[in-house]
């Protein structure tokens, strides 16, 4: 008994603290978004063959790249700035929902029309016009749930990211089944596409209202709000865009350079990895949040923070190392075969992930760009170019060990300066 009321107690304090709750909300919510993600594939790959299930996944990565340069950092402007502006609310966030909605349209256009030169594994999307427009309107609602998501944490309301997403990752699961039936290549796709549309109307029609009363969705472009933030703007843009560059081109260096199956087996070992990277990336982005909020706060935050996400993610890796082939089962037999080795040297790289989310979380609540730029550089030319030797020597688990010794260095030369803080 006494220790449940010390239980509960500890429980109380921890939810009165607003960097363990929305850390606690985050990390469910990125959970659920991982977990229904794994949940997806598992049922992707139980109804389609490996060709069409790497052909799907490498259409979403295509998505998510474009979706990522269609967003200048605006999401990275909304954490630091939006819980500061006052009566510019409003025009801060439609500002950016408007500039990065216009600009998914022009790369999306872009991209299909030099399909043939960028990936020419995914050319169905040019050769059919329903695809074509889906995929449009795809990376246009995946630039919006971003910078939703990051209006709901600026708001520190990490509770309505876990609504909406999971929302989002019970419904693309639904339609899998009914386009199963067709046998159609691209249905894994065209349901992720529903469950999109779906978050963006529920996050900007009813959640952003419940966090700012009268915030109404109009088109905008206001001088005013963005002007000043460019230098942060464009520097954390090219951060964001160098350190989520890995994740989303491995999958165009393996179709092309091996096969769809061989990507098929990469993607599901990359989404389990997922799983375990949420932990650190949600509490780094409570702990950005909170500085942002209140700076003077910074050290003891940090170290909340670091205690935090080791307490949880060491004992995830070490589960994931053992259970590997049983987890990879629920793919299918080939799947274990192919990807235990890979998905034990991602789950390994999370150690030091953790360290350089947190190192980057400090930098940006200190708007040092230029240090957040370097960090992020260096990560993704280390990742995708020993990568690129060691796929075609190595296969997919030479893409593992580029991805662990990009994030192992400078996780090496960080961590102290992050237990310092």
């Amino acid at each position: 008994m006494k220790i449940a009321l010390i239980n509960r107690e500890w429980l109380s304090r921890a939810y009165a603290n607003s960097l363990y709750r929305n850390a606690g909300y985050l990390i469910l919510s990125n959970i659920t978004i991982a977990a229904t993600g794994l949940a997806f594939w598992i049922i992707v790959a139980r109804l389609y063959a490996a060709d069409a299930v790497g052909l799907s996944s490498a259409v979403i990565s295509a998505m998510l790249l474009l979706a990522m340069l269609s967003n200048p950092a605006l999401d990275v402007v909304l954490m630091r700035f939006l819980s500061g502006s006052g009566s510019k609310f409003s025009k801060m966030v439609n500002s950016c929902l408007t500039l990065g909605g216009a600009v998914s349209i022009i790369l999306a256009l872009v991209f299909v029309a030099g399909i043939r030169f960028w990936s020419p594994a995914l050319l169905p999307i040019q050769n059919n016009p329903l695809i074509t427009i889906a995929f449009i309107v795809a990376v246009v609602a995946t630039t919006l749930n971003t910078l939703v998501h990051f209006v709901l944490v600026a708001q520190r309301r990490a509770n309505l990211t876990f609504i909406r997403n999971l929302i989002f990752g019970v419904v693309r699961i639904i339609p899998v089944f009914f386009l199963a039936a067709t046998q159609y290549p691209l249905g894994a796709f065209f349901s992720w596409i529903v469950a999109l549309v779906l978050a963006n109307i529920v996050g900007i029609v009813i959640l952003i209202p419940r966090t700012q009363p009268g915030y109404h969705l109009v088109p905008t472009f206001s001088k005013e709000v963005l002007k000043g933030l460019s230098s942060f703007s464009l520097g954390n843009y090219a951060a964001n865009l160098m350190w989520a560059l890995p994740g989303l081109i491995f999958p165009f260096m393996i179709i092309n350079l091996t096969s769809p199956t061989q990507n098929a087996y990469f993607s599901m070992c990359w989404s389990i990895a997922n799983i375990i990277f949420t932990i650190p990336v949600s509490i780094s982005l409570s702990l950005f949040a909170e500085g942002s909020y209140d700076a003077t706060k910074l050290k003891e935050n940090v170290r909340m923070s670091l205690k935090l996400a080791l307490l949880i993610t060491i004992p995830a890796v070490v589960l994931v190392l053992i259970m590997s082939p049983y987890l990879l089962l629920l793919f299918g037999s080939s799947y274990s075969e192919e990807g235990a080795r890979l998905l034990r040297l991602l789950t390994l790289s999370a150690l030091p992930l953790t360290i350089n989310y947190i190192f980057l979380s400090i930098k940006r609540i200190q708007i040092q760009t230029r240090k957040v730029m370097a960090l992020s550089s260096f990560i993704a030319a280390a990742s995708l170019l020993v990568g690129y030797f060691l796929l075609l020597r190595m296969g997919i688990n030479g893409i593992g060990v580029a991805w662990l010794i990009g994030q192992g260095i400078i996780g090496l030369v960080l961590v102290y300066k992050v237990i310092k803080i």
